[in-house]
């Protein structure tokens, strides 16, 4: 099992918690994961950016940055392709009821589905990201069943 960073005093009953932790997580800051996903895949590990559709707004600049460094960094020969930008949007805008019309934006994917197919990707059905490189890929999901 691998452990979270933890820089915190620890009591006996704390689990899973070591000063070299390598797990990050218990964030509530969009750009701050958003930036330590595009570091990790520069390491080239593949990761996923899941967040509610309500709040994907808040790194629409930096996911327009990643894009046009796609694009620059693929007419450099020495600069290898990294592994694909996966986003996984939950609690979609099609779904609207209890907190429907203040928390559901469609905006990031219409964002999405403006820039070229060479660099991103939407689906509805599944993700693009088993051997992807230098990809930005955004699929929306709901989080409840219709059954």
């Amino acid at each position: 099992m691998t452990q979270r960073q933890w820089d915190a005093a620890t009591v006996p009953n704390d689990e899973f918690l070591s000063h070299d932790g390598r797990v990050l997580d218990s964030m509530l800051s969009e750009h701050q994961c958003e930036g330590w996903l595009e570091g990790y895949l520069l390491t080239g590990r593949h990761g996923l950016f899941n967040c509610y559709e309500a709040f994907i707004h808040i790194i629409d600049s930096m996911f327009n940055q990643h894009a046009k460094w796609l694009k620059v960094t693929a007419h450099l020969p020495w600069r290898r392709k990294i592994a694909s930008l996966n986003y996984l949007l939950a609690s979609h805008v099609w779904r609207q009821d209890h907190n429907g019309f203040t928390h559901q934006d469609p905006g990031f994917i219409d964002h999405v589905v403006n820039k070229k197919a060479r660099w991103c990707a939407f689906t509805c059905l599944r993700m693009r990201t088993a051997y992807c490189r230098s990809w930005i890929t955004v699929c929306a999901v709901g989080t409840m069943s219709m059954w």
